[in-house]
């Protein structure tokens, strides 16, 4: 399994965060500001689910 590494803005508070992307297309990664945890799951091509967990 390999993992990758990618930067996207956290949808709490706008602030850049990095998260690791396996060769599947899920998702993890933890905001450094707002401390909250973003998990998501490539479902198919054109979809995507992501889920946000306050601390």
């Amino acid at each position: 399994m390999e993992l990758n590494t990618k930067r996207m803005r956290c949808p709490e508070c706008l602030n850049y965060m990095t998260f690791t992307v396996n060769d599947k297309g899920s998702m993890l990664g933890t905001c450094t500001v707002c401390h909250c945890k973003v998990s998501s799951r490539q479902h198919s091509p054109k979809e995507k689910r992501i889920r946000i967990y306050r601390p």
